[in-house]
Formats: structure tokens, sequence, C-alpha cells
């Protein structure tokens, strides 16, 4: 992997597991997004585990890049849903935000696919 494809997953790794941690925990502020966006909560919780988990695949993707390209590409569709939540309910101050990580993931995609 290539110092900018370590870079980009290490900076995504921090930044799912931070969103994660706290629909893991199940606190408050979860339950009033999930209130906000019109989805269950369980729903959100789920989310914190695919956050979770395509963390691992970033981490495992620097070992071996197949692993990284297939959760990179997973976070960036998990963000597009986020973002499309998002808009759904007319929140267009934060429908930026996941948008913004859905392309980071995408670039670490094409650093990994599209190497020269």
């Amino acid at each position: 992997m290539t110092v900018a494809g370590i870079v980009v997953s290490a900076l995504l790794i921090v930044v799912f597991v931070r969103s994660a941690l706290p629909k893991i925990r199940r606190s408050e502020s979860v339950s009033v997004t999930a209130q906000h966006l019109d989805v269950p909560v369980a729903m959100m919780y789920g989310v914190g585990y695919l956050e979770i988990l395509g963390s691992v695949g970033l981490a495992a993707g620097m070992a071996f890049a197949p692993f990284g390209i297939a959760a990179a590409g997973s976070l960036a569709l998990l963000m597009l849903g986020a973002t499309g939540s998002h808009l759904r309910v007319r929140d267009y101050a934060t429908s930026a935000a996941p948008l913004l990580i859905a392309a980071v993931a995408a670039a670490l995609v094409a650093i990994n696919c599209f190497r020269v």
C-alpha cells in the first residue's frame, strides 16, 4: 500500500471509530438523531457496528489491499446512505459531512485500485 493509502486509511479508521462508539454505546444523542431522521433506533446501532467492521477492514487492507478496497467501498456506500437520510428530512446543514467522508473513502479505493 502507498503512503497516501496508509494515511487516508488511518484517518478514516479514526473518523469511523469515533462515529461508531456513541452508536454502539447507545447514547441518548443517537436516539435523538434517529428520531430526527425518522429511522428506527436499532438501525443506528447497526450502522455503528457496520462502521466498526469497515474500520477493521480498512486496517486489514493495510496488509492485504483487497480487504481495504472492499471496506472503503462499503463505507462510501454507507455514507451515501447517510447523506440520503439527511437529505430526505431536508437536513441540509449536516448532509455535507457524510458526503465528504464518502468522497474520501472513494478516493482511498481509487488510490488502491489505480496506483501507478
